[in-house]
């Protein structure tokens, strides 16, 4: 009576059956139809009815015969009783009142209990779409997987083609915003990590087409930078070194061949490592996008197909990372030989003199300097005395636009005779210059000029050439070679005799489509059922 009163305090949803009557106290009337002190007003009300006692249930009595003897019960105590509805009296009245109640429950429950069952329907119907077909000929098998197949040749297509989804553009619509809003935390970082960051963002961009063109411009600015500035001071000072240490391979005016090729292998020496890291820089996006895509196009339930496809997936980019290694190295290798046949280099040496000679020209109104000639200085230290009036100091102009001066210091105009003049030879940190006590003589100053102009010039070549040609190797090996004909790499990989064995659906998803089926059955007699009570 406590748990009663304390979860349904209104008395709104409790009946008593009141047993064992036949040890009824005074009033029992009364207090079953909730008057008097100590009853209960109960919405549903109370019913007295007659149990067996010990005996009777040691003699077994049945339930029709309790019956009657309750019956005649409450004939015999008509006084006590008299006052007292016979709805309130007997088994009978008991069970009715419990359907009645049962039913105005059903009544009121039902139309959700059918809404419940109708979307429960719906829902292990959806799921029992959702597992694929079970596959149970090499027939099957084969039309699925090329189904598959189909969908990530077209998808890779479009995205190198770049047809682009209205998703994609989005997707990246949105993560350029965002980078954008970091940006501005983010430009106290080192420049290391701004590159880590900037690589960050490409993934998860299916973007195959704008991503393989940024690899390469980024690849153009590395390479470019690689190169020496060929009339910085300190570059000067290298070539003059080279020329002292050339001293007695050819004519003083000039310069050996060995010198310019020297230098130039210098250069070519810090290629490799830039080219190398755009082949890097493909294979880690391109495997990132392909097996993404390869994720989206191949249906997950097949683990066992997924797995080795991923392996094939992988294994061809790998191959045509090898491929454009070698490829590129055997273009590197053949760089090693100074040549070129085109006629940009010509031109820009032409060019870069026509400035010099014009740059002189302007300067003819000053005031020639006194003739200067070359004498013996201590090592690494070359002195220039008189020779005849030569302007030395227009020659060795810097090239207009270029990052350095070059290292002539300035004449004393107010005398026909100069002093003398220092030019420092200190050469870097390298193990092919040391100390030389060499007379430097004037013209072999001179031919480090046009040594500079001549590798500013063939250098310009190379780079142009280099850039071009290793971007279309990268190119038509990972993505003509390798992502557009993947999908027959991945049809050679799983012939059909063994595609039944990969597709074979397991024994768990056979037991979870027939427990779908038989659930979706049952709740449908139940909303069949419930529908005709309704």
């Amino acid at each position: 009576m406590k748990l009663a009163k304390e979860f349904d305090p209104q008395c709104l949803r409790q009946l008593i059956a009141v047993s064992k009557i036949d040890k009824y106290d005074k009033g029992i009337a009364e207090k079953l139809l909730g008057r008097g002190p100590g009853a209960m007003q109960l919405k549903l009300g109370c019913i007295a009815v007659l149990n067996r006692n010990q005996d009777e249930i040691d003699e077994n009595i049945s339930f029709e015969e309790m019956k009657k003897r309750e019956a005649d019960f409450f004939l015999k105590h008509h006084e006590a009783f008299q006052y007292l509805p016979d709805e309130f009296k007997g088994i009978d009245q008991l069970v009715k009142k419990l359907a009645i109640i049962q039913q105005d429950r059903i009544r009121s429950t039902l139309p959700q209990v059918i809404e419940e069952l109708r979307k429960q329907i719906r829902e292990k119907t959806l799921e029992l779409k959702n597992i694929p077909i079970p596959m149970t000929s090499e027939q099957d098998c084969w039309m699925k997987f090329q189904s598959m197949i189909n969908a990530f040749r077209e998808s890779i297509r479009t995205k190198v083609n770049g047809d682009y989804d209205i998703l994609t553009r989005i997707n990246t619509i949105t993560n350029s915003n965002q980078i954008s809003a970091k940006s501005i935390d983010s430009k106290m970082l080192s420049s290391c990590k701004t590159s880590e960051n900037s690589m960050d963002t490409m993934l998860g961009d299916d973007r195959l087409a704008y991503h393989i063109y940024r690899f390469q411009r980024k690849f153009q600015d590395e390479l470019t930078k690689s190169f020496s500035d060929f009339f910085s001071s300190d570059y000067y000072k290298l070539v003059l070194q080279a020329i002292d240490d050339g001293a007695g391979v050819s004519l003083p005016n000039f310069p050996s061949y060995q010198i310019i090729e020297r230098l130039f292998h210098g250069e070519l020496q810090r290629i490799p490592r830039t080219c190398f890291a755009l082949i890097a820089r493909i294979s880690e996006y391109l495997k990132e996008s392909l097996l993404r895509i390869f994720h989206q196009t191949f249906d997950i339930q097949y683990i066992r197909l997924v797995e080795q496809l991923k392996d094939v997936i992988i294994k061809q980019i790998d191959l045509a990372a090898d491929r454009a290694t070698e490829r590129i190295q055997e273009i590197l290798d053949m760089e090693y030989r100074i040549f070129t046949i085109n006629n940009l280099y010509p031109d820009k040496v032409n060019e870069m003199k026509e400035r010099l000679i014009k740059k002189d020209k302007e300067q003819q109104g000053e005031a020639p300097p006194p003739p200067i000639t070359m004498t013996a200085a201590a090592p690494l230290i070359m002195q220039i005395d008189s020779i005849q009036k030569t302007d030395l100091k227009k020659l060795l102009k810097p090239i207009p636009g270029s990052k350095s001066e070059a290292l002539i210091s300035k004449v004393d105009d107010s005398t026909s005779t100069v002093k003398p003049e220092i030019l420092t030879a200190a050469s870097p940190a390298t193990p092919m210059m040391v100390p030389s006590s060499h007379k430097l003589t004037f013209y072999e100053s001179l031919a480090a000029v046009d040594i500079q102009i001549t590798l500013e010039s063939y250098c310009l070549v190379v780079r142009k050439r280099i850039i071009d040609t290793i971007s279309q190797i990268c190119y038509h090996q990972f993505i003509t070679k390798c992502a557009l004909v993947i999908d027959q790499a991945l049809t050679i990989a799983c012939p059909s005799s063994d595609l039944l064995r990969f597709m074979k659906e397991p024994t768990e998803q056979t037991s979870r489509r027939d427990n779908l089926v038989r659930t979706i059955k049952a709740y449908e007699d139940a909303l069949r059922l419930g529908q005709g009570y309704l």
